[in-house]
């Protein structure tokens, strides 16, 4: 039974960083679309904010693959992903 919790309580964590994720993105995506015109090519703000996306991406497929793996499996990603994740920490697991 103990284990039955331990797996469902990975799922309510999953959820939460993903929420997390795409308000990050969509603050992202927000900024890119209101940055101011021409764009020269060696605009650092602008790189750092294509480089935010591109990451932030990367870790909402990361949790893609996370919720396809078993319960008992999710637990562990997740432990794995918070720890990697510059977005998303450890805290989002309690």
């Amino acid at each position: 039974m103990e284990e039955l919790v331990k797996e469902r309580a990975a799922i309510p964590a999953l959820c939460r960083i993903r929420e997390h994720l795409l308000r990050l993105k969509a603050l992202v995506d927000r900024q890119i679309r209101e940055y101011p015109t021409p764009i020269a090519g060696c605009d650092a703000q602008f790189n750092y904010l294509l480089d935010e996306r591109r990451r932030l991406a990367h870790d909402l497929n990361r949790l893609d693959a996370i919720e396809d793996e078993t319960p008992g499996k999710q637990e562990r990603a997740l432990e794995n992903f918070a720890k990697e994740s510059d977005y998303a920490g450890e805290d989002f697991l309690s």
